[in-house]
């Protein structure tokens, strides 16, 4: 991380009665939609925003989606869900972790549902990227409307109770105020409900497509839309942009060629592929960060501080450090703190009070 003190992002907010500072967090989520890990993990983050915002319900949170691909060697609908957690732990440990992933998961209200399929996740990056894009195509329409009120974006976006979603009434994401992003908030919500807990395959387009066109506001109005956007060298350029800085090139389980072999020749090959195996294996194991936060009480990494007098402002900002993640999910607050692996929220929440207490120590 850089070594600057904490960004802090504030403004005057005119609310016609009175003028109050504001303290916006930066927050990046680094994850892929395939990985019930990133689900828990967002989950932990959206609880600890909810149980700040109680306290503090005038900061707001500007929360953006970084694309991390586990598998982006693999083709759509490639794999029964189950078979890439199986073959990344190994047939060992497996039950364990699909044990622990279900007792983790029910403390969030989620069931996990392994049926179905699950292949390559880039389009459901990009239709995240485009929820996204439209949260800052409204803000910017608000802004240039109502300068003195440039964090008052915070439509209640949801999922609707449609057959498409697979969304009841009861189960629709609720949606915090603080969060500025509320497209996409609400969509990568159901994006990972539906895929993750309804059996839905995130790789499967014309899926993607009806679950982007049921959101409240749909994503575009017709689905000729989606498809010029998810084959448009735009959207690729952005998400190769994101996955550059993610590590996310690296090729894992990719699909092996069949190819005959003579009885010694194939002895040989077999125990080359198994050894290539091995490591895609390993590869993909280290870039899923199962750790919660018993395990890994040093995953909250600040940078060090600066040494700017008490009550001086900060100094600017210094150029975004060159951030490569390698494991998800991942969270880094400010460009400054960095939450590793599977956190519960008592985790975000120091954090977000440490950067607090440096907004109040620097402003006295």
């Amino acid at each position: 991380m850089g070594s600057s003190d904490v960004d802090m992002v504030m403004t005057d907010v005119d609310t016609g009665l009175t003028s109050k500072k504001r303290i916006k967090f930066e927050v990046e989520l680094y994850g892929d939609i395939v990985c019930p890990w990133s689900y828990l993990g967002k989950k932990s983050l959206d609880s600890a925003i909810e149980s700040y915002s109680t306290k503090h319900p005038d900061d707001v949170f500007d929360i953006i989606w970084k694309p991390f691909l586990l598998w982006p060697a693999a083709e759509v609908s490639a794999y029964d869900k189950r078979a890439p957690m199986v073959k990344m732990v190994g047939p060992a440990r497996a039950p364990g972790v699909f044990a622990r992933l279900f007792s983790l998961a029910a403390e969030y209200g989620i069931h996990f549902n392994w049926d179905g399929l699950v292949g390559n996740s880039a389009d459901s990056h990009k239709l995240v990227m485009l929820a996204y894009e439209i949260d800052q195509k409204l803000r910017n329409e608000q802004e240039e409307q109502f300068p003195g009120q440039r964090f008052q974006q915070r439509n209640q976006h949801s999922a609707p109770p449609t057959p498409d979603s697979g969304l009841s009434e009861a189960e629709a994401p609720s949606q915090t105020r603080s969060i500025l992003n509320q497209t996409q908030h609400a969509f990568l919500e159901a994006l990972f409900y539906t895929t993750l807990t309804q059996g839905f395959d995130p790789s499967d387009r014309s899926f993607l497509i009806s679950l982007a066109l049921s959101m409240d506001p749909p994503l575009a109005t017709y689905p000729s839309e989606l498809v010029a956007y998810l084959e448009g060298e735009e959207s690729t350029r952005k998400l190769g942009l994101g996955l550059d800085r993610s590590s996310s090139h690296i090729k894992t389980l990719a699909a092996e060629p069949r190819v005959e072999h003579h009885p010694v020749e194939q002895q040989k090959q077999q125990h080359q592929n198994q050894n290539s195996s091995k490591k895609a294996e390993e590869r993909v194991r280290n870039r899923i960060n199962m750790k919660d936060d018993k395990e890994s009480a040093n995953n909250v990494n600040p940078t060090p501080k600066d040494s700017s007098s008490k009550g001086s402002p900060p100094p600017p900002p210094p150029p975004p450090p060159q951030r490569v993640i390698n494991a998800v999910p991942s969270v880094i607050v400010q460009g400054r703190y960095r939450v590793g692996g599977m956190q519960k929220p008592e985790v975000y929440l120091r954090v977000f009070e440490k950067v607090r207490e440096g907004y109040l120590a620097s402003s006295s």
